[in-house]
C-alpha cells in the first residue's frame, strides 16, 4: 500500500441526515496518485455537522480519513414512511370520507352532533389521536356512518405501538480494514489543548444551561403554590353585576364562548383554564352538550370583547361591551354561590 502524504485542497464529504459511513476518499495525495480536486470538494458546501465531525476526526487521530484511501459520507435514516404521517391512519380517512359524503360539515356541527369537544372530533379526522370507542362511535355516527367490525378493527390497529425501526449496519466499498489502517497516530501537543479547551467550553455551557433551567423550575414551582384554587363559597353575590367565575377542567384545548347557549350559536372565541369569566346571568337553553358533567342545559351570559366569529383565546372584563354564552359545565363561581339572576329572555 502507498504512503500516504498530506491532504491538499478541501475534502469531498457526502452529506445526508444523521448516520456516518466511509468511503474512498478522492483527494488523498499519495507517492504515485496526484491532487484530484474539482469544484463539488470545497469544504464550505459541507453542513455544520459534518465539518465538526471533520474537525474532531483531525484533532483526536491526525487524519481526515478512517483508513487508507476512505473518507466519510452520511446517509439519511430517517426518511418519512406513511406510518409517520398521522392523517395516513384508516380510521382518519374513513372519517374524512364520510365526512365528504355528508357536505364537508363544520368540526362544531360534527361535535355538537355528536355530543363531544371539537377537540376530539378535529383529532380524530386528523388522526392526532386515536379516539376511545365511544367517542370515535359518536363521530363516526354523526357522520352518517355505524360503527362495525372493521371499523372496531382500525381503532385497534391504530392503538398497537409501532415497532422502531433498526438503522442499517455502516457499509464500506473500501472493502474490510487492514490492521495497518486501525493503527492511528498518538495525539500532538496542540491538538490536546485545544480539545481540552473544547472541553471545558462545553461542561461551563451545560453547567450554565442547567443553573437557568433549575432556576426556572423553581420560579414556576414556587408561583403554583401560591396560587390557591378558586373558593365556591357560601355567600350570594354581591351587587348588580357581572359576577365572577373561574374556568375550570377544560384542558389545554379551552372553553368556547358562543353568540347564543342554543345550537345555533356560533364560537366567537376560546378562554383559558383558571380564567375569570364575567357573568350577567344565568339561562336555561334546553342545549346540553356534555350531559357527563351534570351541570344540565345552563348557559351563563358573560361579558366579551367581541361578538365576530373566531377562535381566539381571550379574556372577559365587566366592561366589555359585547355579550357571550359559556357552558356552565366547565365554570364555577368565585366568591359567592353561583345564585346570580336569571336572563330575562328565559
Amino acid at each position: 500500500m502507498a504512503r500516504l502524504g498530506r491532504l491538499r485542497g478541501r475534502h469531498l464529504v457526502s452529506i445526508a441526515h444523521h448516520r456516518i459511513r466511509w468511503l474512498p476518499h478522492p483527494t488523498l495525495v499519495t507517492a504515485d496518485r496526484p491532487v484530484q480536486e474539482s469544484a463539488t470538494t470545497n469544504l464550505h458546501r459541507c453542513s455544520p455537522t459534518a465539518t465538526f465531525m471533520m474537525t474532531m476526526n483531525v484533532l483526536v487521530h491526525g487524519e481526515t480519513d478512517k483508513g487508507a484511501g476512505q473518507r466519510m459520507t452520511f446517509d439519511r435514516t430517517d426518511e418519512q414512511t406513511p406510518d409517520d404521517d398521522p392523517g395516513a391512519r384508516p380510521f382518519a380517512r374513513h372519517l374524512r370520507m364520510l365526512r365528504e359524503r355528508a357536505g364537508t360539515p363544520t368540526i362544531e356541527a360534527i361535535a355538537r352532533k355528536a355530543s363531544c369537544s371539537t377537540g376530539a372530533v378535529s383529532n380524530a379526522l386528523n388522526g392526532k389521536a386515536v379516539p376511545s370507542d365511544q367517542v370515535g362511535d359518536a363521530v363516526l355516527r354523526a357522520l352518517g356512518g355505524e360503527p362495525d367490525e372493521a371499523w372496531r378493527q382500525m381503532l385497534t390497529r391504530a392503538r398497537r405501538p409501532r415497532r422502531p425501526r433498526t438503522p442499517a449496519a455502516p457499509t464500506s466499498i473500501a472493502g474490510p480494514a487492514t490492521a495497518a489502517s486501525d493503527q492511528r497516530p498518538a495525539l500532538t501537543a496542540p491538538a490536546r489543548r485545544l480539545l481540552s479547551k473544547t472541553v471545558l467550553w462545553w461542561t461551563a455551557a451545560s453547567a450554565l444551561f442547567g443553573t437557568l433551567a433549575v432556576a426556572v423550575i423553581l420560579v414556576i414551582i414556587t408561583a403554583n403554590s401560591s396560587m390557591e384554587p378558586p373558593k365556591s363559597g357560601d355567600a350570594p353575590p354581591v351587587g348588580d353585576g357581572p359576577w365572577p367565575f373561574t374556568v375550570a377542567d377544560v384542558g389545554p384545548f379551552g372553553l368556547v364562548v358562543r353568540s347564543s347557549g342554543d345550537e345555533t350559536g356560533t364560537q366567537i372565541g376560546s378562554t383559558s383554564e383558571t380564567l375569570t369569566l364575567w357573568a350577567d346571568c344565568v339561562q336555561n337553553t334546553g342545549f346540553d352538550p356534555r350531559p357527563d358533567t351534570g351541570a344540565g342545559p345552563l348557559w351563563y351570559r358573560i361579558r366579551w370583547p367581541t361578538d365576530r366569529p373566531g377562535k381566539d383565546f381571550l379574556t372577559s372584563s365587566p366592561v366589555d361591551r359585547y355579550r357571550g354564552w359559556v357552558y356552565a359545565g366547565f365554570v364555577v363561581p368565585s366568591g359567592h354561590n353561583g345564585q346570580i339572576p336569571k336572563c330575562s329572555s328565559e
